[in-house]
């Protein structure tokens, strides 16, 4: 084995690594404690709105957490909940407002979160009526398989490369 493929391979693995670690076994420690989820709530025109409520149902529906109104800048604060994903609402006098993407939170972290309601709906920005289409991004499963086909790419263009100079050497 000559040293640039040992290297190749090394590297390789490191990547493989890179991409496998958020499936590692969080430790139980952090799992153990508690998550809390902060932020502002805005109207579509980015004002505060004051006297909203933040809902938070964890993945069963099983637990509802509910924040106090918001303060006169929008500011609101749930904690004490279980690590996990959450899905949230803001509820106004008018109504409740589904928000679109779910939360994850974390054991012993505070997350922050910025959360537009409004009458033209929090995808629409400029305000011409058509949502934009949903991103690959915004799908976790899409993104990770777009990451991994990738790096396989990669890495067999690599060992191409390598297997290119080692057959091609004359001696």
């Amino acid at each position: 084995m000559t040293e640039r493929s040992w290297m190749v391979r090394l590297l390789a693995f490191g990547a493989m690594l890179a991409l496998a670690g958020p499936w590692f076994p969080v430790r139980a420690e952090a799992e153990a404690a508690a998550a809390g989820l902060n932020g502002v709530i805005r109207s579509s025109d980015r004002s505060p709105i004051a006297g909203a409520r933040l809902l938070a149902t964890d993945a069963e529906g099983q637990t509802v957490h509910r924040s106090e109104p918001s303060s006169e800048d929008g500011a609101f604060s749930l904690t004490g909940m279980e690590p996990g994903t959450y899905r949230l609402a803001v509820e106004l006098d008018e109504g409740l407002y589904l928000v679109e993407a779910p939360v994850y939170l974390v054991g012993g972290v505070q997350r922050t979160v910025q959360v537009a309601v409004g009458a033209d709906g929090p995808a629409d920005r400029d305000g011409d009526g058509v949502q934009p289409a949903a991103g690959l991004w915004n799908n976790p499963w899409a993104a990770g398989g777009l990451v991994l086909g990738f790096a396989i790419v990669v890495g067999v263009l690599v060992k191409n490369q390598t297997d290119d100079e080692l057959t091609s050497t004359n001696f």
